[in-house]
């Protein structure tokens, strides 16, 4: 059987009685659209769903009743629908019943297994991932969903337009830029943006995105993604903050601009710890130091810091912590990670 390329080709493989189709791929939320359309077509055909529609985990200890299931003639129907997702976490007992039921599907049932990616096979052990795939080349549907064939520009600007946006290119690439090439992450930030404009898919036309919708929704996407980062240093949490720091890093943020957001936010809740020690109230801290987050942090800082030993206790000598640090940021370079991490370190440590 031929790949399907294209919604069209999927509903005619399947109009032509395929009844196997195996969805793999590393880009999950392309996988979950081929399979709930897999679903909706399978669903609309086998009468009660609470007789002929099942689910199953490959992770799960119950996955191999999905294959039993599957064998199973549908009650009071023409089809039975059986849906068998994660199959990179089955054990290779399940893998070995999934190709062999693959050899010999049921006529009578839509069977769709889907997985994500594999690891690499030992030696010595049988590879699951080439061995489902020919099985269903064989006696089904493979259909490959991977992120390094999809551009993110035009998923984005895709997904857009399902959500009744329209997206242009230059808005698209600017998105992008800020939320990085994860499409799940890009498809979240849309729905958004959706959300943010108010947009409704199919009601009149598609709504405009623009730069400054872009720039209020993202910039708080790119604020929260730091403030985790920022607790640690505020709790004095070195563990918490240098993995927050890491995990950051490794997703490519700059330590420049990571420096220059968790400076901002240290000087909100500082701010924030001096109107409480004022004795102001709760929302009026919120509105004042513009901390749109809990104030579970800042009140527990404003406690400890009370102590003439704590190094958030002057904000003073914390500013000019930063001001060092944003000098030995620009001299070197080369070095702004340690530079960095060590500022971390020094003020989680006092």
């Amino acid at each position: 059987m031929a790949r399907a390329s294209s919604q069209p080709d999927l509903v005619q493989a399947l109009e032509s009685g395929v009844r196997v189709v195996y969805v793999h791929g590393d880009a999950a939320i392309l996988v979950d659209a081929v399979v709930d359309e897999l679903e909706a077509w399978g669903v609309a055909r086998c009468g009660l769903k609470a007789f002929n529609h099942g689910r199953w985990r490959g992770s799960d200890d119950r996955a191999a009743e999905a294959l039993v299931t599957a064998r199973t003639v549908p009650m009071m129907a023409d089809m039975r629908v059986v849906v068998l997702r994660d199959l990179h976490h089955a054990n290779g007992s399940v893998c070995e019943e999934v190709v062999a039921y693959m050899e010999e599907p049921s006529p009578s049932t839509l069977f769709i297994a889907v997985a994500g990616t594999f690891g690499k096979a030992r030696k010595g052990d049988k590879n699951w991932a080439t061995r489902l795939q020919n099985a269903a080349k064989k006696n089904g549907l493979l259909i490959a969903r991977k992120a390094k064939d999809v551009s993110p520009v035009r998923f984005a600007h895709d997904h857009a337009a399902g959500v009744g946006l329209h997206l242009g290119r230059r808005e698209a690439d600017v998105l992008v830029e800020l939320v990085g090439t994860d499409l799940g992450r890009l498809a979240r930030e849309v729905e958004k943006l959706g959300v943010f404009l108010d947009a409704r898919p199919g009601e009149g036309e598609p709504v405009r995105v623009t730069g400054e919708a872009m720039q209020e929704v993202c910039s708080a996407l790119a604020e929260e993604s730091v403030w985790e980062l920022t607790t640690g240093i505020a709790r004095q949490d070195r563990r918490l903050a240098l993995r927050a720091l890491h995990r950051l890093l490794s997703d490519g943020q700059e330590p420049h601009y990571l420096f220059a957001m968790v400076c901002m936010q240290l000087r909100k809740v500082m701010h924030g710890v001096q109107l409480l020690r004022r004795g102001l109230p709760e929302h009026a801290v919120k509105k004042e130091a513009r901390l749109w987050r809990e104030l579970a942090d800042v009140q527990r800082l404003a406690r400890s810091s009370a102590d003439p030993g704590h190094p958030f206790h002057d904000p003073a000598t914390v500013f000019e912590r930063l001001a060092l640090a944003n000098r030995d940021m620009n001299s070197a370079p080369a070095g702004r990670h340690r530079v960095l991490e060590a500022l971390v370190v020094e003020l989680c440590t006092g």
